[in-house]
Formats: structure tokens, sequence, C-alpha cells
């Protein structure tokens, strides 16, 4: 498991020769602000070439909730890479029954199919607005109280220790090299 703090240390590591000094002009909030916007370009590549199932994080039990303000049902979730047709979010779908799966729908659906219950019945759909993912024709009486949420996460929103969902090898060596490029041409 690679984490952001592993590839922090690594980089500091290979900037330093391998003796990292408190005095050392990089410090590891900055490297780490490098390593994420390296990483979140390489993974936007490689998903464009259809290795998009390697960088997915998967969050269960994801909790459906109503904001009371805009009278919408919504979760929470993390900022996901932006990819083209809101591909960042792979998956939603119960946690109770996985095979309802929630379908993607563009943020303007509501207001182009304000009967939007017309087009797809009782089929759950959801679209993405930043963090958070706001379903359009949710009802309580479903009995879904949470998600399987399977996102492409932007690096930034992951813990130090959390799993970077990096593939071993040839991609990790790449985000290292571009990262110490950045910082050697600095």
């Amino acid at each position: 498991m690679t984490t952001k703090k592993i590839f922090v240390e690594q980089v500091l590591s290979k900037l330093t020769g391998g003796n990292i000094s408190p005095n050392f002009a990089i410090k590891e909030l900055e490297a780490g602000k490098i390593v994420d916007q390296v990483t979140n370009g390489v993974i936007a590549i490689e998903c464009k070439k259809g290795f998009r199932d390697d960088y997915v994080t998967t969050y269960e039990n994801v909790p459906i909730l109503f904001d009371t303000v805009k009278k919408v049902y919504y979760s929470d979730i993390k900022r996901v890479i932006s990819l083209p047709d809101q591909s960042g979010v792979v998956q939603v779908s119960s946690m109770e029954d996985q095979s309802v799966i929630f379908i993607p729908a563009s943020a303007n659906a509501s207001f182009k199919y304000p009967n939007i219950q017309d087009l797809v019945g009782t089929t759950p759909v959801y679209y993405n607005e930043q963090k958070r993912l706001i379903y359009l024709n949710y009802s309580p009486n479903t009995n879904i109280t949470s998600a399987l949420v399977k996102l492409v996460v932007d690096r930034s929103e992951l813990d130090e220790e959390e799993d970077y969902q990096i593939p071993a090898g040839e991609i990790e060596d790449l985000i290292t090299g571009l990262v110490l490029n950045k910082f050697q041409s600095k």
C-alpha cells in the first residue's frame, strides 16, 4: 500500500540524498501538494486510456441525507478528479441492495426534466455537485438509507495515511520522477 506520506518521504529522501534535514528548504506540506497535483494528472491520463478501475476508492455506508434548505436528498463525498462525463464517480448503489444502481445525470437534468420520474420510474438518479451527490428522484420510502460509492478521488482529499490507490511499479516510478523533475527545475 502506498500512501501520500510514503510518496513524500521517497521524494524528499531522493532530493536530499537520503539525509532529510529539518532545515531542508522543501517541507513535507509543499512536497505533498506537488505529489497530489502530479498524481492527479497521471491518474487523469491513465483513466482516459481506460485504466480507471486501478484508481477507484470505495466508500461503504455513505449516508443519504436531506437538505432542509434546498429540499434535496444528498450524500457528502470527497472531491473527484475531473474526468469527462462525470466518470470520476464510478458507481453509486444502494448499500442495502447493491443491485440497485443509481443512474448519473447532468446537473441541469432536474430543470430539463422536472418530471424525471416519468423518464426513469423509480430508478434513483444522481448528479455530482463538487463534494456532494444530489439525488433527483430519491424517495425515503425505498428504505435505502446509505450508499456504496466508488470514486476516483482527488488525491489532495486523502489523508496522508490513506491508500493512494497507485499501482506499484511503472506508474509509481513515473509519478516519483515527475515530482522530482518539478523540484529540480525550480
